[in-house]
């Protein structure tokens, strides 16, 4: 539980106590780290740009909270703070991207997907890749046998006398 020293002028300062723990401003943490991963879900960062965020939903994704991620907002931090009123304070966890080649900021959306539909993804994946390395590999193409090469290289060296 952190404390928070609050001022007024002319009183003696107030200790306010906050059911959030304290996380030092300096010290190390990963800016896409997440805390409390569930076993049961991958989980992705995602790039917002162009239909992104609506193929990863149609996909099985769905949207990480703050509180699933591990990053809640303290309570007295309002939509005026962050955004000084303009947009409304999304749940949605969400980070600074960075900008493109145009200039244009992004976010990167947290996901994740139930491990069952991930694990069927990669599978079909694999199975893409392995029918392009058998057909790299086969012997045959249509009726005609082929030796599959692409040349030959010969090296020599040669004693210098």
């Amino acid at each position: 539980m952190a404390t928070i020293r609050v001022e007024s002028p002319g009183e003696k300062p107030a200790v306010k106590r906050t059911s959030m723990a304290r996380v030092p401003f300096g010290g190390f943490s990963y800016k896409l780290e997440v805390a409390n991963k569930d076993p049961e879900y991958y989980y992705y960062w995602q790039k917002d740009v162009g239909d992104n965020l609506e193929r990863m939903l149609l996909a099985g994704y769905e949207f990480v909270t703050r509180r699933q991620a591990g990053r809640e907002l303290p309570e007295s931090l309002t939509n005026r703070d962050l955004t000084g009123g303009k947009e409304s304070l999304d749940d949605r966890m969400c980070v600074h991207g960075g900008r493109d080649e145009y200039g244009k900021e992004y976010k990167l959306y947290l996901m994740r997907q139930p491990m069952a539909f991930h694990e069927e993804d990669m599978k079909r994946d694999a199975e893409r890749a392995d029918t392009i390395d058998q057909s790299i590999r086969r012997q045959t193409f249509g009726s005609s046998t082929i030796a599959n090469k692409y040349g030959e290289v010969r090296m020599e060296t040669r004693s210098e006398e």
